[in-house]
């Protein structure tokens, strides 16, 4: 298990975290996928690609992707 995913994993379980449905839709569309796959890469249950992770980094406005990756 990675280290990102230990981080996640602990974070979901203290916060009992689902998100909230409005914004599984509304990054679903910014995203042109399924909801069903924003919600398993949100709960951990799928792992996304790097391609899949600049266009999340683009919709979520993250200037810099390899620092984002540096700073886990």
């Amino acid at each position: 298990m990675s280290r990102l995913q230990r981080l996640t994993w602990a974070a979901k379980s203290q916060l009992e975290f689902h998100p909230p449905i409005w914004l599984v839709r509304a990054l679903a569309e910014l995203l042109r996928c399924l909801r069903t796959t924003v919600h398993k890469i949100m709960m951990g249950q799928r792992r996304m690609d790097p391609i899949e992770f600049l266009d999340w980094c683009e919709v979520l406005e993250f200037d810099d992707p390899v620092k984002l990756i540096r700073s886990v």
